[in-house]
């Protein structure tokens, strides 16, 4: 039985990207766990070199650093698996239409080094040293793809917290029934809280129910929206804020993304008056995590 990875348990950029370069990994350089050796290069960089993107205590750094590109490129290099690196680029959805793969048999710069395996080709060793490209170098892979692989990383975190699509309805009935269950449990929940010793098992179990709207796109509903803010003040109550971050499962930008959602979800619609208290709570809520966001990672947010 294949045991699940921390990474596929959580939501949002930590879990896709993750799944993105262990996909990479997989199909370029025949690793089975981002975490372990290089198939074939055991040697390189102690055999180990994208072990700490798949470190669960690392999982707030960005994926595609510098240096993980470069020693991406390096072994797909050695590997001679470039073409395998670009389909899979292209299957996530970015072009390289102009990838010209002949340019890498064309330029003495990036021969493979077969003599010391933890040192970079001259190519790659400029671009970890920040030498800019040559003219030439325009439609290489190895260029357009240490470019590419940041900028797919930027812009699925930017779209994640700025997420703004509606729907009219729900993919289908099932996901509208999920939404109307998880609403009536919070509505229990909360007509019971207080009436009875405070169990924190069931604290977790709503917060598990709960935390799957993130995996529902934005639909014009009410309970959808109410579920994305609940969801976002039950991760920001104290005790068990103190609970998430003790396991490592505390992230401000999920909070961000949830009142995000929330209030476009509202903004989406023809509110009653009923319903104006939600409203102004989460438009409370998302200027303190918008706060928050900005003071933990001051360049992830646009001012």
């Amino acid at each position: 039985m294949k045991t699940e990875l921390w990474y596929e348990r959580e939501f949002g950029p930590e879990k896709e990207l993750r799944l993105f370069f262990s996909k990479l990994l997989r199909e370029c350089l025949g690793m089975k766990n981002g975490s372990g050796v290089v198939k074939g290069i055991e040697e390189y960089k102690a055999g180990r070199p994208f072990s700490n993107v798949f470190n669960r205590t690392k999982k707030g750094n960005y994926v595609f650093t510098p240096t993980i590109c470069c020693d991406f490129l390096e072994l797909t290099l050695r590997n001679e698996s470039f073409d395998r690196a670009v389909k899979v680029i292209q299957e996530w959805g970015n072009g390289l239409d102009e990838c010209n793969l002949d340019k890498l048999k064309q330029c003495p710069n990036i021969e493979k080094n077969e003599t010391e395996m933890g040192i970079y080709c001259k190519c790659i060793a400029a671009i970890y040293d920040g030498k800019d490209f040559k003219d030439k170098c325009k439609d290489c892979p190895i260029k357009l793809i240490y470019e590419i692989l940041p900028d797919i990383e930027n812009e699925y975190r930017t779209n994640y917290v700025c997420k703004k699509k509606i729907l009219e309805r729900y993919d289908s009935s099932v996901q509208e029934e999920s939404v109307s269950k998880i609403y009536n449990d919070i509505q229990e929940f909360e007509r019971e809280f207080g009436n009875k010793e405070f169990n924190i098992n069931e604290v977790c179990e709503l917060f598990e129910k709960c935390i799957q709207c993130m995996e529902i796109e934005d639909v014009r509903d009410y309970k959808l929206a109410y579920i994305k803010w609940y969801t976002a003040r039950l991760c920001t109550w104290p005790y068990f804020k103190l609970c998430l971050l003790q396991a490592n499962r505390y992230d401000e930008r999920v909070v961000y993304s949830l009142l995000q959602s929330a209030s476009v979800i509202c903004n989406s619609m023809q509110i009653i008056e009923d319903e104006f208290q939600l409203c102004y709570n989460i438009e409370m809520d998302k200027i303190i995590s918008y706060l928050s966001l900005a003071y933990q990672n001051p360049f992830i947010v646009k001012y």
